[in-house]
């Protein structure tokens, strides 16, 4: 009996121990590497980020394709941004994010002056514009658009 329990004891740390020394994750279509301790994982670390980077890349194009979006002056808002900081500045964008379902593709914001898009993928290929317009320091949601997309997987889904 007592071996038994030192067998179930033993076995839940070290499954604890792999789950949480892994260091990749994959949330959202996306892969990232929390820690590199050498230069195998930085090599790794950065096949990751070129492949986020393509995949990110691939689906704003399709949606920009997809709705006939010109963007032309405008500047993508990187995420942190949005989430640090004024993230009041951004409740439409946060609203956006909370509506997305395991699979869904984190949106992109792009902004020139008082205009913005908000670019989301479902991950059905389903590709959403919402077009924003800034009014006292926030950004509001104006039209949002729904057209039927490319179901685009990310490059290290093919590996």
């Amino acid at each position: 009996m007592i071996r038994g329990k030192l067998f179930v004891t033993s076995l839940v740390l070290v499954l604890m121990f792999v789950i949480g020394a892994g260091s990749l994750i994959a949330d959202q279509n996306y892969f990232s590497f929390e820690e590199m301790s050498n230069e195998t994982e930085r090599q790794i670390k950065e096949k990751i980020d070129n492949a986020n980077k393509k995949y990110k890349n691939d689906v704003d194009n399709d949606i920009k394709n997809t709705h006939n979006v010109n963007l032309n002056g405008y500047d993508l808002i990187d995420i942190d941004q949005i989430l640090g900081g004024n993230s009041e500045e951004f409740d439409v964008f946060i609203e956006v994010m909370h509506t997305q379902t395991p699979g869904d593709t984190l949106p992109s914001l792009y902004v020139k002056g008082k205009k913005g898009y908000i670019f989301e993928k479902k991950s059905d290929g389903t590709n959403f514009l919402y077009e924003l317009e800034k009014n006292d320091g926030k950004w509001e949601l104006k039209d949002k658009k729904e057209k039927k997309g490319k179901k685009i997987d990310h490059p290290l889904n093919n590996s």
